[in-house]
């Protein structure tokens, strides 16, 4: 196990020197700091990721829809257009 390239023997040794320093409650309330912190960062890192991707799919969709250039547009009349239920 390799958190922040450290072994789990020094992460064992970093622990008990907080507690000794900080004692029961504090530890506690720095463990917990600590994994809302991380928690957020996760949730942060994965919005950021989201939306990274979403404007990069929307950066190579064209602007406009395609037009067929190789016909005449229909031309529009001032008639009006009614219809007829079955």
């Amino acid at each position: 196990m390799e958190f922040l390239n450290a072994s789990p023997l020094e992460i064992v040794v970093v622990l008990v020197i907080a507690f000794i320093f900080l004692g029961p409650e504090r530890v506690a309330d720095v463990a917990s700091s600590f994994g809302r912190i991380t928690r957020n960062l996760r949730a942060n890192t994965a919005d950021l990721t989201r939306e990274i991707v979403t404007r990069e799919i929307d950066r190579h969709e064209p602007l406009v829809p395609s037009v067929d250039l190789g016909r005449e547009p229909a031309e529009s009349s001032d008639q009006d257009i009614t219809i007829k239920p079955d």
